[in-house]
């Protein structure tokens, strides 16, 4: 884990050449959406057990939700140019790098694994913040969406889980 924290999510994969997975965390609760449009910033913290693990991150709002898809801002070197390392390291995406979503009704985040590999990385603080900087963040400027300590539901009442198609494999 990262930090104070006591757990952090780990997050097994088999990307093969035929199917799909990843990971997700519902920002919405029931039938009502998230509202994010106050913030400018997806933050958290990653490390993988080898290093060189590579991914995407995604969001979905409430038309990508009905669609049961996300918009993908990029491979994460894109915002680790040395890539993911056995170390912990922040990761700062602007939510501008998502493309065009309706901020004010997110419905997810997602974790993809589009190429095919296999490795485990560790996720820890997701958060939304209000400022674009990849300096500290002041008290109250920061929104945490999901820490690990708790199981199933993140900080907005949302859950976790993942997603595959065969013979890709996942697990968190």
């Amino acid at each position: 884990y990262h930090g104070k924290s006591g757990r952090s999510l780990e997050i097994d994969f088999a990307k093969k050449e035929q199917g799909w997975c990843g990971y997700y965390t519902t920002l919405k609760k029931g039938s009502k959406y998230f509202d994010a449009s106050k913030y400018r910033s997806f933050v958290f913290w990653v490390r993988g057990t080898e290093g060189g693990e590579s991914f995407e991150c995604g969001m979905s709002d409430e038309k990508w939700d009905k669609k049961g898809d996300s918009l993908k801002c990029g491979q994460i070197e894109i915002y680790l140019p040395g890539g993911v390392t056995k170390k912990w390291q922040k990761v700062e995406i602007p939510l501008s790098d998502f493309g065009d979503l309706d901020f004010s009704k997110l419905a997810s985040v997602i974790i993809n694994f589009p190429n095919p590999g296999e490795g485990r990385i560790y996720v820890d603080d997701l958060s939304f913040t209000k400022e674009e900087t990849k300096v500290a963040i002041p008290q109250g400027e920061t929104l945490l969406i999901h820490n690990f300590d708790t199981n199933l539901k993140n900080a907005l009442g949302g859950k976790i889980g993942f997603y595959k198609s065969y013979p890709s494999k996942i697990s968190v």
